[in-house]
């Protein structure tokens, strides 16, 4: 007879079935999937790991692993990625794997541990993901945060460095110098010097509109050169400027065109030349003296032999009083050692006139001569011969 025997093989078929689905799915995968034994050799090798490492299956199935990927795996490396798998049962990291043309990537391995069975023992599975392209932008991301932020300290450092200078050249010049708004006519700061020049406290210069520190009849001149954009730093001429107690100073301005904060604004220096213009109206006036001086003493040349006494008499003291107001223009340190020469054993006849003006035209000449090129230039366009 025949005996049957018969075996449920239901739930083997559905576990071969599930091994098939999953080595099927580690197949098609795009990450690299592989398995090792508990001592670290391959036992299984996906299409994705081919392509990632240049390895065919069948070339590294039962090799270390770390000979096939040339890991640097120490005793103790191993011991703590054991440790770490047995402890927690999974683990995640950044390593550097060899590819067959022995190029080196950049590799983000997960790891976990698989429980065996009587049939297979336990042993570990990987995926690796090829991050070397990402690694790259990483490192030239913190290259160019680093040079970033050195950038960045340097130009803090210049920003310190240039608000030191503008301290010491802007905050400390003895010129008075003061920033203006284009738009508004109002200051944007002013140093000490200008201050200490026109008058003012800070908070009052701060408020004061600019075209208020000028006579009337100068605001149409100001308000044009408002208008203007000026290149570099420019002279811009001789000016009026009113004092905070009313006085009007004679001044020559330079300025500077920049942007601050976005909007125009214009450096202005000032300079005093309040003395130098009176120095130079009273040269003018001095200079006409003695033109009309020496045009008088040559046609008193040709009249004194006709009348000597009236010359002694009325014009003698004329032209004295014309080379003293001359010599003391053009030659004050002089002054006092030449005008007494005319008054020297002064007398009323013809001689004595003669000889007055002979030394007047004498001390015309050690005027100019005292007085340097400008003053000579004058004098010998006179028609004193």
């Amino acid at each position: 007879g025949f005996s049957t025997i018969t075996r449920d093989i239901t739930e083997q078929k559905k576990a071969q079935d599930k091994t098939a689905y999953v080595g099927k799915l580690m197949e098609d995968i795009s990450d690299a999937v592989i398995s090792m034994t508990s001592d670290f050799k391959l036992k299984s090798w996906n299409k994705a790991s081919e392509r990632l490492y240049g390895y065919k299956s069948m070339e590294v199935l039962g090799r270390p692993v770390e000979e096939v990927l040339s890991l640097r795996l120490t005793s103790e490396l191993r011991a703590a990625f054991r440790r770490e798998l047995n402890e927690n049962g999974y683990w995640r990291g950044e390593v550097i794997h060899v590819h067959q043309d022995r190029t080196e990537m950049t590799i983000l391995v997960s790891a976990s541990q698989t429980l065996g069975d009587l049939e297979e023992p336990g042993g570990y599975v990987m995926v690796c993901k090829d991050i070397s392209e990402r690694k790259k932008l990483e490192d030239q991301l913190r290259d160019f945060n680093e040079s970033l932020e050195v950038e960045a300290k340097e130009g803090v450092r210049l920003i310190m460095e240039s608000e030191r200078k503008y301290k010491m050249l802007f905050e400390s010049n003895p010129m008075p110098m003061w920033m203006l708004s284009l738009e508004t006519f109002r200051t944007i700061d002013v140093n000490i010097a200008a201050l200490r020049h026109y008058g003012y406290t800070r908070e009052e210069f701060l408020s004061l509109d600019s075209r208020k520190m000028r006579p009337s009849e100068e605001e149409p001149r100001f308000l044009e050169h408002m208008q203007m954009r000026i290149q570099g730093v420019s002279n811009r001429g001789h000016w009026l400027h009113r004092k905070k107690g009313g006085e009007l100073v004679h001044t020559e301005i330079s300025v500077y065109d920049f942007e601050s904060e976005g909007k125009p604004t214009r450096l202005v220096l000032a300079n005093d030349i309040t003395e130098q213009f009176r120095t130079e109206e009273k040269l003018k006036k001095s200079y006409e003296e003695i033109r009309e001086l020496a045009s008088h003493l040559r046609a008193l040349k040709a009249y004194l032999p006709v009348c000597p006494e009236l010359f002694a008499a009325e014009q003698a003291p004329r032209i004295l009083g014309s080379l003293q107001t001359v010599s003391e223009a053009l030659a004050p340190a002089a002054a006092a050692e030449l005008v007494p020469r005319l008054f020297a054993d002064q007398d009323r006849d013809g001689e004595a006139s003669a000889a007055l003006l002979q030394r007047a035209e004498l001390i015309l000449k050690d005027i100019a001569a005292l007085n340097g090129s400008s003053g000579g230039r004058v004098l010998e366009s006179l028609p004193m011969g």
